[in-house]
């Protein structure tokens, strides 16, 4: 983990944002928290556009000091596609990320979260108990076991939502002069936040009632076991991320 060298005590002054997913992307949002409190969204888009993006530049600078918590959320529609759409670079593939433009110069460069293995393999269907075993279809790559395997109904995109939202994610951290820092420990959302409700100017996409069902069970519980199996005669396609699927990090 990066020491309190990276942000001085007086904090930095972000002063715009580039925010970026790819193709699915529908609504986006930099999510600020600052001892348990969420202050106002450094940044928000609800009608995102891939073909229309650029930085933003903010009406006022704000100040990210010590200890605070930035988390980039991304909104997805893939009911178009008739297959899983995994995190990635390419153009198909999806992302969350947002640019800043701060001052003072620190050293840190960039900071990436992603789901933890076992949390993604559990969505699988596939035994995180055993690091040398794939599953026991093993003539399948993880891939096709996801596209295949998987029961893509409300119920199970519920769990699956919520999984990649409130489960915990691995970090790291890239210096300027290009090294990498894995920060210790895992990454969720601060505990027992007071969310900032953002002043209603457009429509936006609520959550999912399945995804806010299954909420707790993922928020601030580490997944030891494997996923539940649920069965549908109804294949819905939804998102589902290895990569890339949140911004979220801890300045200290």
């Amino acid at each position: 983990m990066i020491r309190p060298v990276a942000i001085p005590p007086e904090g930095i002054r972000i002063f715009a944002v580039f925010l970026h997913s790819h193709l699915l992307g529908r609504q986006m949002k930099l999510r600020h928290f600052r001892n348990n409190i969420e202050l106002p969204f450094i940044a928000s888009d609800q009608k995102y556009d891939f073909n229309y993006q650029d930085y933003r530049y903010l009406p006022q600078e704000v100040i990210v000091k010590p200890g605070d918590h930035l988390t980039v959320e991304c909104t997805y529609d893939s009911t178009g596609r008739n297959m899983t759409t995994f995190g990635g670079l390419g153009t198909l593939q999806e992302m969350c990320l947002a640019f800043v433009l701060y001052y003072p110069r620190i050293s840190r460069a960039r900071s990436l979260s992603s789901a933890t293995c076992d949390l993604v393999k559990s969505l699988a269907g596939l035994d995180t108990r055993n690091s040398n075993a794939d599953d026991d279809d093993s003539n399948l790559t993880f891939y096709q076991h996801f596209h295949t395997n998987n029961p893509w109904d409300t119920y199970y995109a519920g769990i699956a939502e919520a999984a990649m939202r409130f489960g915990y994610h691995s970090t790291q951290c890239y210096l300027g002069d290009g090294r990498r820092v894995q920060i210790s420990g895992l990454i969720t959302y601060p505990r027992n936040i007071r969310p900032f409700i953002e002043p209603a100017r457009c429509t936006y996409i609520e959550p999912s009632r399945s995804q806010e069902q299954w909420k707790d069970n993922f928020l601030y519980t580490t997944y030891t076991g494997a996923a539940t199996a649920v069965t549908s005669a109804y294949p819905v396609t939804v998102l589902a991320f290895c990569i890339l699927l949140q911004f979220a990090t801890i300045f200290s």
